[in-house]
């Protein structure tokens, strides 16, 4: 894919990151989200549909409440965001409205995405608001959120988002102009276009020194390795500049632009490769022996509990994906049923 395509764009999903939305004091800087507003209002006079994936509210939170460095308690940090939120949705709300445009509030936790029921229910509220004129602003629901289901970092949240609906792309803003080879070092330079992701790349990658963010680098090229795979496009651009999104969609050479392969991913296999998370992907269990001539391990997916459908004596290998009341077997014999999410 070369960057002319992205001119063909008609739904993206920006993340904002916390070093451009708020200034050195760790406030939220009104100017900075006006003029990234002002953008993504651009867009949609475009005709395009954005959804904004927004940081920044544990950074607010801590400027509200004078906290010079980020907490590492989880429940102070969940202060922290459910203060900053609040701040942070109502200069969303004022400064969109300037541009008569309507925004939404969607919190995420990972088990929302994992669980089939709620990864559909986000998906489809997203579409539904999308289709009314609405922007979406898209956060980590911070203030529920527990350590073992936190993504981390709001790079993979808005690559989940992307490979959720799913996106024709997706621009990361953050402080820096994209990928940059040397960075603080002589002679930096911004790499403008990765064709694969390897252990050079990975090389160029590192964390964060930002008191109020999370992941760095390292967490943006994890979002390009997965939106990769799922055949959406990412572009690291810096969201200082007034025009950024613009030329991303342009085609203009603007942040480092990530190629991904042809075709996109089927919504299942988005599902399972993506939102459920790698520690519970697959578990076993043991089937009781009743329908069968010998005890059979079944491979399940996270919430599954027991087996309670009774499968034929015929079935000689079974491989289950469960959730809830749903099972799915597949052996010689038998078709699978459907079980996950479609598109």
């Amino acid at each position: 894919m070369e960057r002319d395509a992205l001119k063909d764009t008609s739904r993206v999903v920006v993340k904002f990151g916390t070093g451009i939305l708020t200034n050195r004091s760790k406030q939220i800087d009104p100017r900075q989200i006006e003029q990234l507003v002002g953008q993504v209002a651009a867009q949609r006079e475009a005709g395009r549909e954005v959804i904004v994936v927004s940081s920044g509210a544990v950074g607010a939170g801590m400027g509200v409440l004078n906290m010079a460095k980020r907490p590492t308690d989880l429940s102070d940090l969940q202060a922290c965001a459910a203060v900053g939120q609040s701040a942070l949705m109502s200069t969303y709300t004022e400064l969109f409205a300037k541009h008569n445009l309507q925004v939404a509030q969607v919190l995420l936790t990972h088990d929302d995405l994992e669980d089939k029921d709620r990864h559909l229910n986000a998906r489809n509220t997203l579409v539904s608001l999308l289709a009314k004129g609405v922007v979406p602003i898209v956060n980590e629901n911070d203030a529920v959120s527990y350590t073992e289901l936190k993504f981390g970092d709001n790079d993979w949240l808005a690559a989940l988002v992307a490979c959720l609906l799913p996106a024709d792309l997706l621009v990361i803003l953050t402080t820096v102009d994209g990928l940059v080879e040397n960075f603080g070092k002589k002679n930096p330079r911004t790499i403008p276009v990765v064709e694969k992701i390897d252990a050079n790349i990975q090389k160029l990658a590192g964390g964060t020194l930002s008191a109020t963010a999370v992941g760095g680098m390292d967490a943006k090229i994890r979002a390009a390795k997965m939106t990769a795979r799922t055949g959406i496009p990412l572009v690291i651009a810096s969201g200082k500049k007034k025009r950024a999104i613009a030329n991303v969609i342009d085609g203009r050479e603007e942040g480092t632009f990530f190629v991904s392969r042809a075709g996109k991913l089927k919504g299942r296999k988005r599902w399972i490769a993506f939102s459920i998370t790698q520690r519970d992907r697959y578990g076993w269990t043991t089937v009781p022996a009743t329908h069968f001539e010998t005890r059979a391990k079944v491979c399940c997916l996270p919430a599954f509990r027991s087996v309670s459908e009774s499968l034929p004596r015929t079935t000689s290998c079974v491989f289950a994906t469960c959730r809830a009341q749903s099972f799915r077997g597949v052996s010689a014999d038998s078709t699978p049923m459907k079980s996950a999410p479609g598109n």
